[in-house]
């Protein structure tokens, strides 16, 4: 019995060895199989100078100067590095590089469990020697058969090449963002200086970037690339590569970027390449040698922004200051010029957009939403709503204004007033339907000045005030219309959805209000020009001082929208003099001369939802929009533009107020009647006795309650009295009130 219940267990064994080693052999031979035609080119290897070849096109396929730009600080000098910079490197991307064949199959191992926990393909556990394959010969696509290809080569290249050159070539590949390949180039770039001079700090800034060079960007997002700076610095201390004090000497000292690294004449790269680093994917593998990238760049108009930037930028209360200028195309929701002297990225860094919002969280909702009209009278006071009482940037109040002024005027009192009216839930969604995103705790009434947790990027702002120029469709622009890689293939191709973000009717009339703020208001700097343009202004104060932080025009034609934004991004103060409503309008109007110099754009054509109709100016003045009737006088009279599924009232100012009559009477008196006037109204006092009716008297009205005695009254007769109400100026419209019967005495 023993000896067949061992044979049927040495039969199992057997049978699961079989089984294991069919397995293994026909891994073997699938991966031989996958990997048969891929090889370890020298060539590639040695060729790596720190540079990338990127061709950059203007939207009518000529090609973008880039000189400079990608040329290389030269490869990386392995011996030259501090060994804090290589560790930085080694504790961060492969731990147990020096000790691995080009594989860490611990690693591997422990990507792949996750990788089913996650039921995804989300780690790939790449030690570097594999990321260097990768980004030499292989492509960034996450398959099984590249990986085995990747697996295959970092192993052959480790029988070829020593640990310390498989480390400098890959230092000399690697992207650090802003379209900087190689650690010598970054290092130059961003803190001009060698690599070998960098501090500990520097290299754990720079391994930071390299895992997402859009999302950890060291100029745009300083913020979140110090926070992971701060991880690399923990693993390396857990690895024992520093000691705790300098952990902590490093993780609370701030890098000191060098400003003047990124005011070069070529932002228009920089921004470029931040853009295909989120559209593409290439941000984690590196993979955009021979990109050819088909931008929507005017070579015409980028000229004309770039010459306005540095024209401005010449002025000595701008200098140390951030200008920014960013021009869209309405109809193909293309940028087609975009400018800095800064590092500011005004495609994805958000600043606070002060009274720029007003319209689009604001009036175009409220128009929308048909609480108001442009002609709705908002009273300018002083307010105080539980516990938040904003302030006119005058410091002074204007009594009833009129949604137009308000928005011409810039005033903030009335914007706070209409958002409290309609509620921040109605707003915000609304605006979103712009691309503007908002955070959770966005939920205060100062969102209607600006006051936003995180913010709008100009590119955002641009999006949005185009909209009003496309009757109302939303559709998000791009600066890259399609990319190819270096076998020609296309990866990328702009394809954007339009959205229906407000009616037809709300766009124009928004659009008339801000012509208003063009032509009178605070962009009338560009009441010059002579086409059709609409415009707002904004800025943004400092708390507890007089100085400003942000200031921005935007204005846009039937053709294209333009921001001019000027900003301190160091966090030191604007001069006072700095505000939307000079040097931005001033830019912006340098920019649309520019671009109409040959040509001016169409008129806003004016759709068949809106009305136009005549207003009574005299309702305005007690704070009501009413249409006018056929009896208004024409020195009474105004057009107006409305929504035709959105009209006012008729005016029944001229006809008479309705009159409720009372009388009472009393032994020994005679009858006394009363009822209450309207002012401008005129009474005939009547009285019937059988078939006899006369007139006993005509009173004006003064808006206050008049008494009438009989005193023509006969004792012991039965009367029956009543009022005809009517305006002086129609007498033909009477109003009749209720009729009283009584006894006299």
């Amino acid at each position: 019995m023993k000896n067949k219940k061992r044979k049927i267990f040495l039969k199992i064994i057997l049978l699961v060895l079989s089984v294991f080693l069919i397995g293994i052999m026909s891994l073997g031979v699938y991966f031989f199989a996958v990997t048969k035609d891929a090889h370890l080119s020298t060539q590639a290897l040695e060729k790596i100078s720190g540079s990338k070849n990127i061709t950059l096109l203007y939207s009518d396929g000529s090609e973008i100067d880039t000189s400079g730009y990608f040329s290389s600080m030269g490869r990386v000098d392995i011996h030259s590095l501090k060994a804090h910079t290589i560790n930085a490197f080694i504790a961060t991307e492969d731990k147990r590089f020096y000790s691995h064949h080009g594989v860490d199959y611990v690693r591997m191992a422990g990507a792949l469990l996750r990788n089913i926990k996650n039921m995804g393909f989300r780690e790939g556990a790449s030690t570097i020697s594999q990321q260097l394959i990768k980004n030499t010969h292989l492509s960034s696509e996450k398959t099984l058969t590249r990986k085995l290809k990747e697996i295959k080569l970092a192993t052959e290249l480790e029988k070829h090449y020593s640990k310390e050159k498989i480390l400098e070539m890959y230092l000399s590949t690697i992207y650090f963002g802003n379209g900087c390949y190689g650690l010598e180039k970054a290092s130059h770039f961003y803190f001009d200086k060698p690599a070998s001079d960098l501090t500990l700090g520097e290299s754990a800034l720079l391994v930071a970037t390299i895992n997402a060079p859009t999302i950890y960007d060291i100029f745009a997002k300083n913020e979140q690339a110090e926070k992971r700076k701060v991880l690399v610095l923990k693993s390396m201390l857990s690895l024992g590569y520093i000691t705790e004090e300098e952990f902590q000497k490093n993780a609370n000292l701030r890098e000191k970027v060098v400003k003047t690294a990124s005011k070069q004449p070529n932002q228009h790269i920089k921004l470029i390449l931040s853009e295909l680093d989120r559209l593409a994917n290439i941000s984690k593998n590196n993979q955009s040698d021979g990109f050819k990238v088909q931008t929507s760049l005017s070579e015409k108009a980028q000229e004309i922004v770039s010459a306005t930037i540095d024209n401005f930028s010449q002025n000595e209360e701008l200098k140390n200051l951030s200008l920014s200028i960013l021009v869209l195309d309405n109809n193909s929701k293309s940028i087609i010029a975009l400018m800095s002297n800064s590092s500011f990225n005004m495609l994805s860094t958000p600043r606070q957009p002060a009274s720029t919002i007003k319209p689009l969280l604001v009036y175009a909702p409220a128009l929308e939403y048909g609480l108001l009209y442009p002609e709705s009278i908002i009273v300018d006071e002083p307010i105080n709503i539980g516990g938040y009482a904003p302030q006119n940037a005058s410091k002074t109040f204007s009594g009833a204004v009129s949604v137009r002024d308000a928005v011409k005027r810039s005033l903030n009192i009335p914007a706070v007033k209409t958002l409290s009216n309609f509620g921040i839930k109605k707003a915000k969604s609304f605006a979103s339907k712009l691309g503007i995103e908002f955070s959770e705790n966005d939920q205060n009434l100062a969102l209607a000045l600006g006051g936003m947790t995180n913010g709008v990027s100009l590119k955002t702002l641009a999006d949005a005030y185009s909209t009003f120029a496309t009757n109302g469709i939303f559709q998000e622009s791009s600066i890259i219309s399609s990319v190819k890689n270096k076998s020609g293939k296309n990866i990328y191709s702009f394809s954007p959805q339009k959205n229906v973000a407000m009616s037809d009717a709300t766009a124009f009339l928004m659009t008339d209000i801000l012509r208003s703020c063009a032509k009178e208001g605070t962009a009338k700097r560009l009441n010059s020009l002579p086409f059709d343009i609409a415009a707002k202004t904004g800025t943004v104060g400092m708390k507890n001082s007089k100085s400003n932080t942000d200031a921005y025009c935007i204005a846009y034609t039937s053709e294209h929208t333009v921001i001019a934004h000027i900003c301190s991004l160091n966090e030191t103060e604007m001069p006072p003099s700095v505000n939307g409503s000079n040097y931005p309008t001033e830019m912006v109007k340098a920019v649309l001369k520019g671009l109409y110099q040959d040509s001016a754009p169409k008129n806003f054509v004016l759709p068949c939802s809106v009305a136009i109709r005549d207003i009574d100016t005299r309702a305005l003045e007690k704070n009501s929009v009413e249409l006018a009737s056929p009896q208004t006088p024409i020195m009474f009279r105004r057009q107006a533009l409305f929504s035709s599924s959105h009209l006012p009232e008729t005016t029944t100012m001229n006809e008479p107020s309705p009159v409720v009559l009372s009388a009472e009477t009393s032994e020994n008196k005679k009858p006394v009647l009363h009822f209450l006037s309207a002012q401008d109204n005129t009474y005939k006092i009547m009285r019937k006795s059988g078939d006899e009716t006369r007139l006993l008297a005509i009173l004006s009205g003064n808006g206050k309650t008049l008494d009438y005695v009989d005193e023509t009254a006969a004792p012991n007769e039965i009367y029956e009295y009543y009022v005809v109400g009517f305006l002086a100026e129609f007498p033909s419209k009477e109003r009749l009130s209720n009729s009283i019967k009584l006894l006299s005495y």
